[in-house]
């Protein structure tokens, strides 16, 4: 039988099959190379084609590695761009509030889009819009030409400046408002709505009325740990405390850096912060006239892992740490003194702690307004909603309903960064128990410190 001869594929095909034969069986393709074999998978070694190999292989690396460090560059840059639009959002929200009690924007129907601040409250106002038809829209006791005035100028499109406008409340009292705005085109120059910012012309004292203000007195015994101090005890520290001022942001000590005073706060409150690997940080409690700031100094120690920074400026008094160290060495009433004093503040810190984990942002905030106001001498506070926000560790957006709500429950009134409790009572309901504790733990303070002896403390001017 004559066998078929097959075709060029066919022929393909074995020799294929060969050499797939002679890569599993290594013997045999030993014996074909000896015979005369070509190798076009492991092709005999050539020097240039190796170092262009080589070179383009380097090559390739080399641009990846320059990639990587142009997209490094690149998100380093974006950071810090975006850093720096923080930066100048937050300056322009506090220059903000420093000038106006509430900023707004309305959209091209007249709705408010953003309101920052107590406008709803100031106003009176129910519905989001300034425009409406309806007798809801406004509240009574507005003047009727004012409000037509108002109106004109945005239905014109044009921008108003200092515009007053005045509202009669339902008991009788009157209130005086300014508000400036501008309309707002997008770049086709179509009407978007309006920004502008507002303010309530409170009745001020006059220049002559400010000066004849008697200065507020300093005394030592307007610290309470210094008060609590029988007299003997007390004058063998007195001559050598200074009144100095303690200034907003100011900074009593620094992560790992020698403290180089005691401070007695009398009527400024400072914040002991924990601070992270990466300078993040948050408060751990607070002291005011009721303690001092650097216990440090007599219990072993001349720095610490954390910081103090003045959250409300006001006045207190130092001491040397030298002073502290040897008074403290003493013993008796000198030093038991300031280890009650310590032992109130590590309660205070622990309760901080289970605070933060356990209880919302309205009961933290809701506390901490209570506690700073028990130390400040007139309960009013100075603050924005970034510093609070930056003490409790919450975004500020977070702080900023906390306080919302608590200002439409009627128990604060906030008004350019000065921060007005008005129902401490009803306030105590919304914040944790956290408050009453540490208060009661701080209560101690003002206790005598040995029985038998007379050290009913002296009055505090």
């Amino acid at each position: 039988m004559v066998q078929r001869q097959g075709g060029p594929e066919d022929q393909r095909q074995r020799e294929r099959s060969a050499r797939h034969r002679a890569l599993a069986q290594p013997g045999h393709k030993l014996r074909a190379l000896a015979a005369g074999a070509k190798d076009f998978i492991s092709k005999p070694f050539d020097l240039v084609e190796v170092k262009t190999r080589i070179y383009n292989m380097l090559e390739v690396r080399l641009l990846y590695r320059q990639l990587a460090r142009h997209n490094e560059k690149l998100e380093q840059t974006v950071l810090e761009r975006t850093a720096e639009l923080r930066e100048s959002e937050a300056r322009y929200r506090a220059l903000t509030e420093l000038a106006s009690d509430w900023y707004w924007e309305q959209d091209d129907r007249g709705e408010f889009t953003r309101v920052s601040g107590p406008a709803m409250e100031m106003l009176g106002l129910r519905v989001p819009s300034l425009q409406g038809n309806s007798s809801d829209a406004m509240p009574d006791g507005w003047v009727e030409a004012e409000r037509r005035e108002l109106l004109e100028n945005i239905a014109a499109r044009r921008p108003f400046l200092d515009f007053l406008f005045h509202r009669t409340n339902a008991d009788g009292s009157q209130q005086q408002f300014r508000v400036s705005g501008q309309p707002m085109f997008d770049r086709a120059c179509l009407f978007l709505g309006y920004r502008g910012i507002g303010v309530e012309v409170m009745p001020g004292r006059s220049t002559r009325d400010s000066a004849r203000s008697p200065m507020p007195s300093h005394n030592p015994n307007q610290n309470h740990l210094l008060a609590t101090l029988p007299t003997a005890a007390f004058e063998s520290l007195s001559a050598d405390l200074e009144l100095v001022p303690m200034r907003l942001g100011d900074m009593p000590y620094a992560p790992g850096k020698h403290l180089q005073h005691a401070y007695f706060p009398t009527t400024a409150v400072v914040s002991l912060h924990g601070i992270t690997g990466t300078g993040e940080s948050v408060e751990t409690t607070d002291v005011g006239r009721e303690g001092m700031i650097g216990i440090s100094l007599f219990m072993g120690g001349r720095s610490t892992t954390g910081s103090a920074v003045v959250q409300t400026g006001g006045h207190g008094y130092r001491l040397d740490p030298r002073i502290l160290s040897l008074t403290f060495d003493q013993g008796g009433l000198l030093q038991r003194a300031p280890l009650r004093y310590t032992l109130a503040l590590m309660t205070q810190i622990a309760q901080t702690a289970v605070c933060y984990r356990h209880h919302s942002v309205e009961q933290q905030l809701g506390r901490w307004l209570l506690s700073t106001a028990d130390r400040l001498p007139e309960g009013a506070l100075v603050m924005t909603q970034e510093l609070v926000a930056g003490l409790l560790g919450v975004r500020r957006e977070s702080v900023t309903d906390a306080a919302g709500r608590l200002r439409d429950a009627g128990y604060i009134r906030y008004r350019r960064r000065h921060l007005s409790i008005l129902d401490p009572i009803g306030l105590q309901t919304r914040a944790c128990e956290c408050y009453g504790v540490v208060k009661k733990e701080l209560a101690r303070l003002r206790l005598p410190l040995a029985n038998g002896q007379d050290l009913v403390a002296r009055p505090m001017r």
